[in-house]
């Protein structure tokens, strides 16, 4: 599944286009005072300017070559400080075979580069603004994980991903996830709570379908 496109919301426009277009050097596509999209591989990021408060904090990943997460590391804490969760800064995923790390963007959301190293996308070049290859992951929290995986199933086709669980459910594949957590887990490697925020999400699974649900800020589009 590719998650080709995402809107998400923010307070603070110019904080969001200045840390992503200069600090992390990612091409803008498109802005107006309202908005700024952002290409990011294969994929776009677009911040839509809001004037009501928002609680809480977004989480995206984005897929880095699998052989490059040590430099992907050196180019983030030249920008960011990395997350660290008891003193460790690189997280390892066994059942994932997939390696990340952990960062902040302008507005706090929780941001995180991973290389997943069942994908064929090993290189030399060296790490830049285009090895973020594309948003690999979303957060969707709710306050029911397994009820909104049932909807994304039932509604859209997305299946899920290495099993579903009431505390955390993957839903898509290594090219795209979602990740469905209960409202008020943390998000790793940090304390902060996982609270529904409002959220378009656009993704490349082969069925066209459209799903809405009125207990939640999420709008996805599949095609």
């Amino acid at each position: 599944m590719q998650l080709f496109a995402v809107q998400a919301h923010t307070n603070n426009l110019s904080a969001q286009r200045d840390y992503y277009h200069r600090q992390l050097g990612l091409p803008i596509v498109s802005e107006t005072d309202d908005l700024c999209r952002l290409q990011i591989g294969a994929s776009t990021l677009t911040w839509l300017a809001s004037d009501v408060p928002l609680a809480g904090a977004y989480h995206f990943a984005f897929t880095i070559p699998e052989n490059q997460l040590a430099a992907g590391v050196d180019w983030v804490q030249q920008r960011s400080a990395i997350l660290a969760k008891d003193g460790q800064t690189r997280f390892h995923f066994a059942q994932w075979n997939a390696d990340a790390t952990y960062f902040r963007d302008a507005d706090g959301n929780i941001l995180e580069i991973i290389a997943r190293h069942n994908l064929a996308n090993a290189t030399t070049a060296a790490f830049g603004p285009a090895s973020l290859l594309n948003l690999s992951e979303v957060g969707l929290p709710s306050g029911d994980v397994l009820g909104l995986a049932d909807r994304l199933t039932s509604t859209l086709g997305i299946p899920d991903w290495l099993g579903r669980d009431a505390q955390f459910t993957t839903m898509g594949d290594e090219a795209g996830l979602l990740i469905l957590v209960p409202m008020g887990r943390s998000w790793l490697p940090t304390t902060q709570p996982a609270l529904p925020l409002p959220l378009t999400l656009h993704a490349l699974t082969g069925t066209a379908g459209e799903g809405h649900w009125p207990d939640l800020p999420y709008h996805v589009f599949t095609e």
